[in-house]
């Protein structure tokens, strides 16, 4: 759709007349996101998105996100179509395209810095500790979240058919559009292995973790900051979920470590991930217990990712290729990095540093 396109639809949709439109830069691959300014100058965020296949999932995301946003979770403005809708469905022949409008959070990017560090903390500490709330004075959205918005390949789904389906065909030799990617991958079988073998032997639900509701994708890109670290929101919650709040933690914690090595500030890395998990600690306290699986929980995260783009690539024709090429960029690297990227994260350091209860 053009620019005037997107007004009119915009337009007939919200009843806002907007007096620009234009893509707003990023490198999402699954997602069209356009800054839009109204009459009166205000911003917003025009979101196309393909995570989800059906509208549900992405009304229930955002119906959740406003409730959290009510409560202080830092979060965007969701706005509702004449229909009272969130989700803007536009059909075409190709099929049904699905819209968002909210509010624009202008800002920057995260920093490898201890005030972005902690209010990244902080910001995942209070979602956490309010979708905890939400969901205790709501018990049956445990289960409706759940249903509504189905985790794509969650890891547990791709681990069951790894061994007895899918193993030997990621290790097939054939001709296909990411030879790299595939190369790389039978180089790797037996560190794979290992890795869903070591996460097999870790007590991740043994029913007295923390569950909440999960962000889905939180890493340090998915919040906006002021130039002097204070956070601005949070973006990206399509993906939400209910679940351990760990989850997200893991990835969260993988995401910084990585941002640290690739800055070349590896030695700062367990100081930026103290700040993070004391200004988080101090939103929502975990038992030590917890904090001692951040590390198999990032893993986890991103051994996920290397199975769900591989059974893409495999069994629906290299859907989303540009997310299967991580897997060759740094997926696999990462996962191979991140015991020494996190080596301190012990029981004793998380003791010493956020208490024994």
């Amino acid at each position: 759709m053009d620019e005037n396109a997107l007004k009119r639809f915009i337009a007939t949709s919200y009843g806002i007349e907007m007096v620009s439109v234009r893509p707003l830069g990023g490198d999402a691959v699954s997602s069209s996101v356009f800054l839009c300014t109204d009459q009166s100058g205000k911003q917003y965020v025009f979101k196309q998105s393909d995570w989800h296949q059906s509208r549900a999932p992405y009304e229930k995301a955002y119906a959740v996100s406003e409730e959290l946003r009510a409560r202080g979770v830092p979060l965007p403005r969701v706005y509702r179509t004449h229909m009272g809708q969130f989700v803007a469905l536009l059909s075409e022949e190709a099929g049904e395209r699905f819209f968002v409008l909210m509010d624009h959070i202008p800002g920057v990017p995260y920093e490898f810095s201890e005030p972005f560090s902690h209010e990244a903390g902080r910001a995942l500490g209070l979602f956490h500790a309010q979708g905890a709330l939400y969901l205790r004075e709501h018990p049956e959205e445990v289960q409706t979240i759940s249903e509504q918005i189905p985790q794509e390949k969650p890891y547990e789904e791709s681990r069951a058919l790894y061994g007895p389906v899918h193993r030997e065909q990621f290790l097939s030799l054939h001709e296909c559009e990411l030879p790299l990617v595939c190369a790389l991958v039978r180089e790797k079988i037996s560190f794979i292995d290992k890795q869903i073998e070591y996460l097999d032997r870790v007590p991740f639900d043994d029913g007295v973790r923390m569950q909440t509701v999960r962000h889905g994708d939180f890493h340090m890109g998915n919040g906006l900051y002021s130039p002097d670290g204070s956070l601005r929101g949070l973006i990206d919650i399509d993906q939400m979920g209910t679940g351990p709040a760990l989850w997200d933690i893991g990835a969260a914690l993988l995401s910084l470590g990585w941002k640290g090595y690739e800055a070349g500030k590896h030695a700062q890395t367990e100081e930026q991930v103290r700040t993070f998990l004391k200004a988080y600690h101090k939103e929502n306290p975990l038992l030590p217990e917890e904090y001692e699986l951040i590390l198999p929980a990032a893993i986890r995260w991103d051994m996920m990712r290397v199975l769900r783009s591989l059974r893409r690539h495999h069994f629906e024709g290299n859907r989303l290729p540009e997310l299967t090429q991580k897997i060759e960029k740094h997926l696999l690297r990462r996962i191979e990095m991140l015991p020494e990227l996190l080596s301190f994260l012990d029981l004793p350091w998380i003791e010493k540093h956020l208490g024994k209860e």
